[in-house]
């Protein structure tokens, strides 16, 4: 019995260690993508997220911050609302666009404004109007100080909003104010008042420094089909 057992013992060592091996190769590292964006563009937040699960071979990471410029240094993609900055050289990949609307209390009393009345409104000339823009360097400030100012100072009673957020709140309490937000930022019962001009119609960018490859490629290509 003791023989019949070894050699039983000896015969599964020998169909074991002539079983081929199985080696199991393990996942490859995630791609690390660091988004950066401004909140004007937070209501792309949703759609970046939706590539990520869609990009299995990325790990998202996002951050929503002040940008007077693209952050190329810590950033693999900044989303820019606008024209690329002058002098910029990296590559950039239209997601869509996007338009200032304007918005305004009761006060008002029109349902459309010229670009001059605007540049009267924002330069102190109508007293019983509040006018409210963004801090400096807010990208959206930025066109709408171009568009509107065409480089002349804004007066010094412009109340300022973090965020478009802020700007609808800030609108919707005030029958004397007057603002503007992303066309996307819109929602519930606020209706823009009319601009004469398409120059407040503003791209959406991807951002980056050099080309991009494998999953970030893949990423980008996916906003653009969300964009579509």
């Amino acid at each position: 019995m003791k023989h019949a057992l070894l050699s039983l013992a000896l015969l599964l060592a020998f169909i074991t260690a002539c079983a081929p091996l199985t080696v199991t190769t393990p996942p490859p590292e995630p791609q690390v993508v660091r988004v950066t964006y401004s909140a004007t563009l937070r209501p792309w937040v949703d759609a970046l997220h939706a590539c990520a699960r869609q990009t299995p071979e990325i790990a998202l990471i996002i951050d929503e911050r002040s940008l007077a410029s693209p952050d190329l240094e810590t950033a693999d993609l900044t989303l820019w609302f606008g024209e690329p900055p002058q002098g910029y050289t990296g590559t950039a990949f239209n997601l869509g666009a996007d338009e200032i609307v304007i918005l305004a209390g009761s006060n008002l009393n029109s349902s459309r404004v010229s670009l001059l009345r605007l540049r009267e409104i924002y330069s102190g000339a109508e007293s019983d109007i509040q006018p409210w823009s963004y801090g400096q360097g807010s990208d959206i400030r930025l066109i709408f100080d171009q568009v509107v100012l065409a480089g002349a100072p804004p007066s010094l009673d412009v109340l300022l909003a973090p965020n478009p957020a802020a700007m609808l709140e800030a609108i919707a309490a005030n029958p004397s104010a007057i603002g503007y937000v992303p066309k996307s930022w819109l929602s519930g019962d606020m209706q823009p008042i009319a601009v004469d001009g398409d120059a407040f119609w503003q791209p959406v960018l991807a951002l980056t420094a050099t080309e991009p490859q494998g999953g970030l490629r893949e990423f980008i290509a996916c906003l653009q089909t969300i964009a579509e």
